[in-house]
This record gives C-alpha cells, structure tokens and sequence, in this order.
C-alpha cells in the first residue's frame, strides 16, 4: 500500500518535472525566455483558466454522481470548508516578517494544494470511479476559494490591507468559470444530460482541447522562471521547509483529526469520502501559485521554487498520508 502510493506521487511528480525541464533548457537556448513566459501566464490566467474550470465540471461531475447520497455530499462540504478555515488562519500566523511580494507567496503556497493535477488521479488510483465526485467537489472548492481569498490576498501591501475592488474579488477568469459551469452541473445532476456524449461535443471539445494546455504550459512557464533563480538557495530558504510543513502535514493532519471526531461522535464517515477528502487536502503547493504571482506582479522566482520544493518534500509525505489514512478507514 505504501509503495504502491510512493510510486504514484512519485510517477507524477517526475512528469512535472520533466516538463518544467524542458521549460528551463528552452529559457537557456532562447527559444522561450521568461518575457515568453510572462505572456503566456496571461493566456493561462485569462483564457486557459476558465476552460479548466468548466471542463472539470463536465468531466468530473459525469462520474460517480448517482451514489452520493446527501449526506455524504454535506459532509464533504463540510470537511472542505474545515480545510481552508483551518489552512487560511495558519497561514496568517506566519511570515509576518516578509514583504508583501514574498509573504503573499509563501501563504498563497500553504493554503491552496495541487488537488487537480495531482489529486484526481491519485483519488482515481487508490480509491477508484466512485471517489472522482468527491476529488470534483475539492477541486470547485478550491476554484471558488482561490479566486476570490487568493486573488484577494494577493493584492496586500506591505500593511496587510489589500488595495483590490470588491468587483474584482467578484468578477475574474476563475470565478466566470465557475458561473458557466455551474448551469452544466444542473444540467448533470438534475437532469441527468451526459455532456460527455458525443452529442455535445461542438461544445466540449473547444472547452476540452484549450482547457488541456493548462498543466503542460504551467509546467514550461514553471521551468522558464525556474532558469532565472538561483535554484541552489531552494533548499537553504527556510521558509519552503515551513511551506511544506504546513501545507503537507499540519493542514491534512487537521482535516483528519475532524474526520476522526465526526466519525467517533456523530456520524459515520464512509471510507470512501474519508480517504477521497484525504487524498485532496494532501497534495503539494499548487501550480497556480506560480500563475497568480506572474498575473499580480509577485516574486515569481520565488513562487516557482517554493511551488518546486513542496512538490519534492510530497513525494515522501503524501504516501505516509495515505496509508494512514487507508488504515483507519480501509477501502
């Protein structure tokens, strides 16, 4: 069992950094420079965003939806909203001390995971079709949460207080994606339409094909900001190791603290949303971290190697997680 998750996160952590690599070597040949990649965070952030996101729903909601029953849909919900009430405050509680271009990264990398590229297809290996629901419900959350908190966070000066419109906050790629998506989700559940068919592919498979660029141009934009750092100092920063301390063992560790007292005291917690709930909140810092500080003028070099070595230090602490999680609530 141990093994078995080492070497799934181990498997997905190697292609990451694959295609960062080829992100860094094309910034040295010149082929794709970090003006390049500035530009191409723009497309991500603006357009590729938005297709992701109502592509997840689509996908991801096609799946496993007619099991959920309303109480364990409440109880994810529930387990969620634990998660960033737990992760947001924490991450408050430290870095004070930090400009605002650092601190914001080093919070935004503590609160937000990297439940997409990494979570759902973990939730797919360990717990099979029946726990992609819950893996969607994570990743929704996450989207509504870090376009509005993180894009909110992102804008603080040096004072703490942020200088951003509430419209802002309000209205942005992320949570335009939301909007569009959530009439597709009715459609879905509701009334049981299969937006996967063949029938609505004039509309999916734009939405599809431009929502896939997203993990691949991440990657070589993460490579490219990556060529201009002094990655030498990645792991003498001892901040990155208080990142990962937070965002892989403190943050889930709560969460399962939560799942185990509900599950003793009021209600029964399915192992399939336990170990679902456990696998989401466990991921490293998300990619989006790196996107978020080329958009709002952050330090990306620093967004990119805090981003690289939480997704490192995961490769040891996630499948510890897991089996922990698999033991009090086996499959």
């Amino acid at each position: 069992m141990f093994l078995a998750n080492l070497l799934n996160v181990a498997k997905l952590v190697l292609i990451m950094y694959i295609m960062a690599a080829v992100g860094f070597f094309a910034d040295k040949i010149g082929k794709f420079t970090q003006k390049a990649a500035k530009l191409a965070t723009g497309l991500l952030f603006y357009i590729v965003t938005p297709c992701v996101i109502v592509n997840s729903f689509v996908v991801n909601f096609s799946k496993g939806t007619s099991s959920v029953s309303l109480k364990d849909f409440g109880l994810s919900l529930l387990f969620f909203a634990v998660t960033y009430a737990v992760a947001i405050p924490l991450s408050k509680l430290f870095f004070k001390k930090q400009p605002a271009s650092k601190r914001t990264i080093y919070r935004h990398s503590v609160v937000y995971g990297n439940c997409g590229y990494i979570g759902l297809p973990l939730v797919q290996a360990v717990v099979g079709e029946k726990g992609v629901f819950y893996s969607a419900l994570a990743i929704t959350v996450f989207n509504v949460i870090t376009f509005t908190q993180g894009v909110h966070q992102m804008h603080e000066g040096d004072d703490g207080k942020a200088d951003i419109k509430l419209s802002k906050i309000l209205i942005n790629p992320g949570t335009l994606g939301i909007l569009l998506g959530i009439p597709l989700l009715i459609l879905m559940l509701v009334f049981k339409i299969d937006l996967t068919s063949s029938n609505w592919e004039i509309l999916t498979k734009p939405i599809s094909y431009i929502g896939s660029m997203n993990t691949p141009l991440a990657m070589l934009c993460l490579g490219t900001f990556l060529a201009n750092t002094d990655i030498k100092n990645t792991f003498k920063d001892k901040n990155n190791y208080l990142v990962g301390l937070l965002r892989l063992i403190v943050i889930p560790m709560s969460l399962f603290a939560v799942i185990l007292l509900v599950n003793r005291f009021v209600t029964a917690v399915p192992a399939v949303v336990a170990v679902s709930l456990m696998v989401s909140a466990c991921p490293p810092s998300a990619n989006n971290t790196v996107l978020f500080a080329a958009t709002f003028d952050k330090d990306v070099g620093l967004a990119s190697t805090t981003v690289a070595s939480s997704t490192f230090f995961s490769i040891l602490t996630m499948p510890v997680v897991l089996a922990l999680a698999q033991q009090l609530f086996p499959l």
